[in-house]
């Protein structure tokens, strides 16, 4: 069994000597997984990113090993690996990446895929490794699938291809867009907090993935898609199946209502513009919107209608507690989705059963560990 003073040991040693990573890891969540087929792996998902350890196979590496692989699993999150995949081979794509991120770790776990061991250039993308292993296939007159085959006997891997990063296959994972806000959180947060510790090459590498600003509001178009209900209503423009007269029959209607709910604390003053900007946008994914305005306490609810302008009321302290506990046992209006445009500053109930997405101010914070969040963009000077 692995001790955690084991786990904690390669911690301190990375935040030690490798703080950039050492900072990430702080912002990850880490959890024991017995049946995982690979010393360690990783996911995005509920809007956190997990790092699960393998105990049996990370109690026998040495230390050097241990921290060459968390950060190859930490590579391939910076690198957006999980979620790039799209319509690739899943296995060929994660030879790709492991080429990838191999390329510039000092310590990799024996048998690794490397590009001089297959004779491939270092310092690709991803995509540009997965065109090499598609051409190295077809000169082989090789399916992808036994192509994935060759390399994992000729590399000794001792796992099937099929199982390689079986972690970023998680049907609970986030969508693109939301993982990308998540993984682009906490980069910013090490990147700034360490960005003296980095060499030159891997400051630009982190520079330039923080250039591509998140669209958040694709990410709301992700979850709302996920929220939205299907009922079926009463309509009498389609006869009853079963023959009777005068018994409206029933059709389906997709129906989506959104608690659009606005922090206008003291704290938030700065930032109603954004709110406001950021509320008009919501409002065009042509959903039923019911606003809430709130600082300590409501201060008004109303239809977002077309006139909408709002004044908005508020300028006291914040508690996040009050919008919750108004739509658990409100039953006028019930919301398949909360949208909470705050600072993150303030109480915040245990838990929450409607799904909630916190839309944070750019030095805010996330005020609980439930529900997914996006973050807004920094102000351009």
């Amino acid at each position: 069994m692995l001790h955690m003073d084991q786990l904690e040991a390669t911690i301190i040693q990375m935040i030690r000597t490798r703080p950039f990573y050492g900072a990430l890891l702080n912002r990850m969540h880490i959890q024991y997984k017995d049946n995982l087929k690979e010393p360690a792996g990783i996911t995005i998902k509920n809007g956190k990113v997990y790092l699960f350890i393998h105990k049996e196979t990370f109690k026998e590496m040495s230390l050097s090993l241990r921290m060459g692989t968390i950060e190859h699993e930490i590579n391939h999150i910076i690198d957006f690996h999980p979620i790039r995949r799209k319509a690739r081979d899943s296995e060929i794509w994660s030879y790709a990446c492991d080429l990838a991120v191999n390329s510039y770790i000092p310590d990799t776990p024996p048998n690794q895929i490397l590009p001089d061991n297959i004779k491939f250039p270092k310092d690709l993308a991803a995509e540009e490794y997965y065109v090499k292993l598609e051409d190295k296939a077809a000169e082989f007159q090789l399916t992808l699938s036994q192509f994935s085959k060759h390399l994992k006997g000729k590399f000794s891997l001792g796992i099937e291809a099929v199982d390689l990063h079986e972690s970023w296959n998680d049907p609970e994972a986030d969508e693109e867009e939301l993982a990308k806000s998540v993984i682009i959180d906490i980069l910013r947060d090490a990147f700034n907090k360490n960005v003296g510790t980095l060499p030159g090459n891997a400051r630009r590498r982190i520079e330039e993935l923080l250039k591509n600003q998140v669209d958040w509001k694709q990410v709301l178009r992700s979850i709302v898609a996920t929220a939205r209900t299907s009922k079926k209503l009463s309509t009498w423009k389609r006869p009853n199946r079963r023959g009777f007269d005068n018994v409206p029959g029933k059709k389906k209607e997709r129906t989506l209502k959104i608690a659009l709910i606005v922090d206008t604390s003291m704290s938030t003053t700065g930032f109603l513009a954004e709110f406001k900007a950021e509320m008009l946008s919501i409002k065009q994914t042509g959903a039923k919107i019911e606003v809430m305005e709130v600082d300590r306490k409501i201060q008004r609810i109303y239809s977002f209608d077309h006139s909408f302008d709002p004044d908005f009321k508020g300028g006291g302290g914040t508690s996040l507690i009050p919008a919750f506990e108004h739509y658990q046992e409100n039953k006028h209006f019930i919301p398949n989705i909360l949208i909470y445009l705050t600072d993150g500053h303030g109480d915040a109930p245990k838990q929450m059963k409607i799904p909630t997405l916190w839309v944070i101010t750019p030095e805010g914070k996330k005020p609980v560990n439930w529900g997914q969040m996006i973050r807004l963009p920094q102000r351009k000077i």
